[in-house]
């Protein structure tokens, strides 16, 4: 009988192990979330969440920038408040800016310098006031701007993050990197639409179809007509992460026309509601005035309910997953709210980060 050495056989385990250890890299992708409401507040229901999760990167929203036609001029909007300052390091502080495309429409060419030294210095004190910790450790290594940019606007949003990248205020941020939300559109197209000059995108897989449209069945999220943008995915020039929908609304129709948006509303709140008449699918009438989540509603009202379920999620990191040219991307969920932690378990979103 031939002797096996021990040698061969610890070489051999080894092997096994490296082998095993390999194939569970990259099993799941890194989470992470947007925080947009206006007052930051991480209690411990939400810590909790996010530490079963792992999660160490927070997309917050600090401010909005809108055009005020009254003034001629761009102004902040839903300034980040904050119960109290966070300390805690563990979590990666990624400053977010939501810039309107009216902003550049009427932003001259001349004031987008001034712009960027504005948004930039408002940045910085934000930092300086609510995550000094961060910033004292030079731990903000990423800013988000956020815009739904044009044909005719896009060499003023190119710019403006030029500019920025120039101003005193983000070398005392320690010049970190700038990326950039990006509609599916602008990737499919982008030879067209242009590609911003930042370091990353955020490409933006939710709010896919027409809401105002009433023959519309999904606008949140539509696997069909995501399909439709992917054909030319390996070719897009950034890396990039994903960023996908947690939440429902119900999109209210009166005489065919869009009224307003009642947040998280699901089919089976309504289903169970004595006030609402289910047609079809995801669609009720109206039968009597009544305030729902905070909304007035009228009698003969239609209200579509859009939800995004796990499945459907699976389904489409599962679509990305094979077009992708490089597939390192990274999850960012929108976004961290009570109700999304009370109809989404962490199961749940890892389930979803492993399914490619």
């Amino acid at each position: 009988m031939k002797i096996i050495k021990k040698s061969t056989v610890l070489l051999f385990i080894s092997i096994l192990f490296l082998s095993s250890c390999s194939d569970n890299i990259g099993d799941s992708k890194e989470i992470s979330f947007y925080h947009w409401k206006t007052t930051l507040d991480l209690t411990a229901k939400k810590q909790e969440y996010l530490n079963s999760l792992k999660v160490n990167k927070l997309y917050i929203r600090f401010f909005d920038v809108k055009w005020v036609e009254k003034k001629n001029s761009a102004y902040p909007f839903a300034t980040l408040q904050a119960k109290n300052n966070m300390n805690d390091t563990s979590i990666q502080i990624i400053p977010t800016v939501y810039i309107t495309n009216q902003t550049l429409k009427n932003t001259s060419t001349h004031s987008i310098h001034k712009l960027a030294q504005e948004i930039s210095s408002k940045i910085y004190r934000l930092c300086s006031s609510r995550f000094y910790q961060h910033l004292n450790n030079k731990l903000i290594h990423e800013i988000q701007f956020d815009c739904d940019w044009t044909l005719t606007t896009k060499e003023k949003y190119f710019s403006l993050i030029e500019e920025i990248r120039k101003t005193e205020s983000y070398g005392k941020l320690n010049n970190p990197k700038i990326s950039s939300t990006i509609r599916l559109h602008q990737v499919k197209y982008f030879e067209k639409t242009g590609v911003p000059p930042v370091d990353k995108a955020m490409l933006m897989f939710y709010n896919v179809g027409k809401i105002t449209d009433i023959e519309t069945e999904n606008s949140i999220l539509d696997l069909e007509t995501v399909k439709k943008y992917l054909s030319n995915f390996d070719d897009y020039p950034l890396d990039f992460d994903i960023a996908l929908p947690l939440f429902s609304w119900g999109v209210v129709f009166r005489d065919e026309h869009i009224v307003k948006l009642v947040n998280n509303l699901s089919i089976e709140t309504l289903n169970e509601h004595s006030k609402f008449k289910h047609i079809e699918k995801n669609r009720f009438k109206v039968t009597e005035n009544n305030y729902i989540n905070q909304s007035f509603l009228y009698k003969n009202d239609e209200v579509r309910v859009e939800e995004v379920n796990q499945e459907k999620l699976v389904e489409l990191v599962k679509l990305i997953s094979e077009k992708a040219k490089n597939n390192n991307f990274n999850l960012c969920f929108y976004h961290l709210d009570e109700n999304i932690i009370d109809n989404y378990s962490a199961d749940d979103l890892t389930k979803i980060a492993k399914s490619e």
